[in-house]
């Protein structure tokens, strides 16, 4: 893999917020540039988030995330030689996921009392791409035990970038919904890239 250049589209499913600590679940696409990784297609994923605010009255919090997606898969029927020179015609599955894992400084432009946050976060972490093949057996109905597994491939490497978004107090949208727990809906876009080519 050259070096990494993608954009991740975000919308979070919900977000959870008590006191200093805010847990959030999303879903998301990553995008990449044809021109650097022309061998990567959109990732489709999701992730959490996890965030920690020392003080209500400090605009900063630090801000850790992890996303999970798949760039690629595709199951097919191919011919699988044994090592005794048998043979036989099975399922083979391809697949290529993408991991990181990042931790930020999040900015808000607002308090924390603002209906609408908006926000901009620096972020340095760790990504990893990796490819395998399943080769399914055609005798092994429950597919619990595949004839042969490998990874074809594996990238990994620190990654640096930024994130610019929103963030919506659904508590101050919906006065019935309890202040105990507040509940917020994030909008983002990110911006990544590696530090070397791997």
């Amino acid at each position: 893999m050259k070096k990494l250049y993608f954009i991740l589209f975000f919308l979070p499913l919900f977000g959870w917020s008590q006191n200093q600590w805010q847990l959030g679940f999303y879903t998301g696409t990553l995008s990449p540039f044809k021109s650097q990784m022309p061998k990567m297609s959109t990732v489709y994923g999701g992730g959490f988030s996890l965030n920690y605010k020392p003080a209500p009255f400090i605009p900063v919090s630090s801000d850790w995330s992890s996303t999970f997606g798949w760039y690629y898969s595709r199951t097919m029927k191919e011919t699988y030689v044994f090592s005794s020179s048998s043979q036989t015609t099975t399922d083979v599955t391809y697949t290529s996921k993408m991991r990181e894992h990042l931790l930020g400084a999040k900015i808000n432009f607002t308090n924390d009392y603002a209906a609408f946050r908006p926000y901009i976060k620096p972020q340095i972490g760790w990504a990893t791409m990796k490819s395998k093949i399943l080769i399914a057996d055609p005798n092994d109905t429950d597919d619990c035990q595949p004839l042969d597994k490998k990874t074809n491939s594996v990238d990994r490497g620190f990654v640096y970038g930024g994130e610019i978004g929103m963030e919506v107090d659904m508590n101050k949208l919906f006065k019935n919904v309890l202040e105990n727990n507040r509940h917020y809906l994030f909008v983002s876009a990110t911006y990544l890239r590696g530090f070397q080519q791997f």
